[in-house]
Formats: C-alpha cells, sequence, structure tokens
C-alpha cells in the first residue's frame, strides 16, 4: 500500500482576487499530476506481477492425453497409435512435420482439392475435441431431419433437468431457459454461434427424448453422432456428449 501525504497547508495560495498567484496554482497542479503518474505506475507494476503468476490452464489442459478404455473399465496407456486404419481417404503417407514454432501438440494442414495432407503433427494421435465436437451435433441433427423430414421450425419444451447439469460443469450457455419452448432451427444456432451445451443438449433431447431423460437422451444421440462420424470417414473418434465438455473417453484426431 502506498501512502501520499500532501501537507497543504504548506503551500500557500493567495485567493486575492487582486493578488491570485498563478505561479503557486500551477506548482501545486504539476506536484499533484506528478504523484498521481507515480501511484498508477506503482498499482501498474503491482498487476502485472500478480498476473506473472497466472498459470496457463489452456496449455496445461492440452497436453492430457486421453487413454483407451479396457473391457474392465480400467484405463491402459496412452493412445499413440490409431485404434483403427485410418479411412482411406487422405494420402497422408508422407508429410512435412511442422516445425518447434507450432506450439500446439496436435495439427494439420490439408490441400482439400488434391485430398493430400502437407504437414502434420500427431494426426492420428488421440487428443480432446472439446467444444468442437458440437460441430458433429449440429450435423447429425441435420442429418436426421433430412432423414426424417423434420422441419427445423418444429419446437421443443427444454427440461428443466439440462441446466444444472450444464451449470455444474462450467459450460458456455446459450441463454435458453427451463420449461422454454424453443425451435429446432434456434437451438442449432444456439450450438454453433455462442457454443451453448444448454442448445446441444436441448437437440439430444429433441431427438431422443423417448429415451426417458436428459442423460439418456445425449447418450443415445451421441452414439447417433458415432455413427456419422465413422461413415464420414473418422475411425478413431469417440464422442459420449453433445457439448465436448471434457471427459477421457471423449477424444479424436486431427486427421478425423
Amino acid at each position: 500500500m502506498v501512502s501520499l501525504n500532501i501537507n497543504f497547508n504548506k503551500i500557500k495560495i493567495n485567493l486575492d482576487k487582486k493578488n491570485f498567484d498563478i505561479k503557486n496554482l500551477r506548482l501545486v497542479l504539476v506536484v499533484l499530476i506528478c504523484f498521481l503518474v507515480l501511484w498508477l505506475a506503482i498499482i501498474a507494476q503491482s498487476d502485472s506481477k500478480k498476473s506473472d503468476e497466472i498459470i496457463p490452464i489452456a496449455v496445461v489442459v492440452t497436453t492430457t492425453e486421453p487413454k483407451q478404455i479396457l473391457p474392465n473399465g480400467d484405463f491402459s496407456q496412452e493412445v499413440l497409435d490409431p485404434v483403427v486404419k485410418p479411412y482411406s481417404v487422405l494420402n497422408e503417407e508422407n508429410y512435412v512435420t511442422f516445425s518447434d514454432g507450432v506450439s500446439s501438440e496436435f495439427a494439420i494442414l490439408v490441400d482439400l482439392e488434391n485430398e493430400t495432407v502437407i504437414a502434420g503433427k500427431n494426426i492420428h494421435r488421440a487428443c480432446y475435441p472439446a467444444s468442437l465436437t458440437k460441430i458433429l451435433a449440429v450435423y447429425t441433427a441435420l442429418q436426421l431431419a433430412e432423414k426424417h423430414d423434420i422441419s427445423l421450425e418444429e419446437t421443443v419444451t427444454l427440461p428443466e433437468e439440462i441446466f444444472p447439469l450444464a451449470n455444474a460443469q462450467d459450460a458456455s450457455m446459450a441463454g435458453f431457459l427451463p420449461d422454454e419452448t424453443v425451435r429446432l432451427i434456434d437451438l442449432l444456432y444456439g450450438a454453433i454461434l455462442p457454443s451453448g451445451a444448454d442448445a446441444t443438449a436441448g437437440i439430444a433431447y429433441f431427438f431422443c427424448s423417448e429415451a426417458g431423460g436428459v442423460q439418456l437422451a445425449e447418450q443415445d444421440f451421441s452414439e447417433l453422432m458415432n455413427d456419422y462420424a465413422e461413415e464420414l470417414g473418422a475411425k478413431n473418434s469417440n464422442f459420449i456428449t453433445t457439448s465436448g465438455l471434457h471427459d477421457i473417453s471423449h477424444y479424436s484426431t486431427v486427421y478425423d
């Protein structure tokens, strides 16, 4: 704590209209401005030191690797290789490895026109897709809507159960409310634009409410997501949620 003590009694300013001392007034203002600048500089330096102590959580999270699940439920060694042979769409056998300048553990650069991997880094190694999962959730919803001739204007009433589950995990939310009746198209926008976990849970409930609750609907919809992912060629991915909230069994690869 910095204490600034100014004895104004020692600074005599004659406020008489005839003898107003402009020089003294300017001196007082200069002194006050100097103290103010010094005080702000000290505060800024203090805040800078505090910010240096913040742990970069995102960096720590991205270095964690998911594990394969054994039949008995235990976790085995880190997933370093593809679980199955990659889908043979891209000619990924020969590609340049990214330089050390790429800080991410996982990266890929693809020439879509020639269907060739130009450069990569751990392209078949399992990693956590996080909110990129929502892209697949929306894709699955659009495929199901087309397949079953469901209008995007159809509505669903969002169960109150959705919100405590999402809030408990500090998930990003689109802003829907418990018991609100929402159109499917609004849920799709809520998933893609603000990355709302309430929106993806609502999508799952829209299509799989017959499962008997929000969590069961999410499980059933995730299985549909896995089916579409495999159909698209994502052979080394496993999705168990619609939102991508962290789970060691929820993973993909940059190649997928």
